[in-house]
């Protein structure tokens, strides 16, 4: 679907001020490069260049170091548990656009710190990358927003009382014929 997106967008807007990257290694590696040659669309495994609009990085284990030189978030997973990489984004003040699915609706706000897309919705996932694409203060807002939720939601400390409210709320509870106090 990303690469999708990334046909529709430069589709759309040739001339769309935007680069994309393909972050980590994957099974269908050399898949998405033959299908971005068949697109017509330039590509790089080796860094950026103005003439190649998709970067593939490889591993990349310097998590600050990437979201730092993105604008823009987007997962276009079409089944996910808890993605940590949208609590990170969001940590790093990016907005985010995904697909809904599994539990990535638990990790954001929608409209709020960023977009929720039903999966294989690709006018609508494009729409969204060209409002943040286009709009550096609505990016701000979301990224700004998308922080604040991390720490009230995904801090070490929230995680530590979730847990402990957790184990009361079970030791409170009746277990066969006893009850613990």
């Amino acid at each position: 679907m990303f690469l999708q997106v990334i046909k529709k967008l430069f589709a759309d807007q040739p001339n769309m001020p935007a680069s994309f990257f393909v972050i980590g290694d994957g099974e269908i590696k050399n898949e998405l490069m033959t299908m971005l040659q068949a697109m017509n669309i330039a590509f790089s495994e080796t860094g950026y260049s103005n003439q190649c609009k998709v970067v593939f990085t490889s591993w990349i284990t310097n998590v600050e170091e990437i979201m730092n030189g993105l604008d823009i978030i987007a997962l276009t997973s079409l089944n996910e548990g808890t993605p940590l990489t949208l609590i990170e984004a969001q940590f790093y003040q990016k907005p985010i656009i995904c697909t809904n699915v599994g539990g990535v609706k638990d990790t954001m706000i929608e409209n709020v710190t960023g977009y929720l897309v039903e999966s294989n919705d690709l006018a609508l996932f494009s729409e969204k990358v060209k409002e943040l694409v286009a709009n550096k203060e609505l990016r701000y807002t979301m990224g700004k927003a998308g922080k604040q939720l991390v720490i009230e939601r995904f801090s070490k400390k929230q995680e530590v009382l979730i847990t402990k409210d957790f184990y009361f709320a079970l030791l409170n509870k009746k277990i066969g014929n006893f009850e613990i106090d």
